[in-house]
Order: C-alpha cells, then structure tokens, then sequence
C-alpha cells in the first residue's frame, strides 16, 4: 500500500512540475509543443481571468483565444526577456489595449 501510494505522489508530482509556467520559456515550450499546448492555453486563459478588472478590462465580446495569439506573438518578438515570469506576457498588452476606465470622483 506505502508503494501504491508513493508512486502516486510521484506521478502527481511529476505531472504538476511539468504544467508549471514559471517563465516564457516555460510558456513558450509550452505553446509550441502539441502534448503541453492546452495546458499551456489552460495558464495562459487562468492568468488572463485572474488579472480581469485589475490590470485590464477587455470588452463583453473580447475572445480570449485573442489572448493566447498575443501571448503567442509577445514570447516570439521578445525572446531575450524568456527569463522572466510567464504572467508578464500574457498582461503586459492587455493592460495598453483595454485599460480600466477610472471612476471620476464626484465631489
């Protein structure tokens, strides 16, 4: 049983590390390969839902496979900055492109 359950930690393990988007490269190997693709998309769509009305506000009809083209795009026109943290460029555009209106304040 102690066996069963270790080899099954090691695989959750082992499958966990290999879903890990820690950096562009991550993301981009992640993209490009046809076994990690949707995992890849998974991160990028996670990412783009968990920063909504924070840092952008993309519109009602916005298609979030828009998001992984520009994520796509963003990773290949900047492969000297593939150390840095994968959530940088999946927001970086979004944040120039559908910026949260301010509410004025009314005095």
């Amino acid at each position: 049983m102690k066996y069963l359950i270790t080899l099954a930690m090691a695989f959750i393990m082992s499958n966990a590390q290999a879903g890990f988007m820690a950096t562009g490269q991550d993301l981009i190997k992640g993209l490009s390969s046809e076994a990690s693709r949707e995992l890849a998309i998974g991160y990028v769509l996670g990412t783009l839902d968990t920063r909504e009305r924070i840092d952008y506000c993309t519109p009602k009809e916005f298609d979030p496979q828009a998001a992984v083209e520009y994520t796509e795009m963003n990773l290949k026109n900047n492969p000297d900055k593939l150390d840095q943290r994968a959530s940088i460029f999946v927001t970086t555009g979004l944040k120039e492109m559908f910026p949260c209106k301010t509410k004025e304040k009314s005095l």
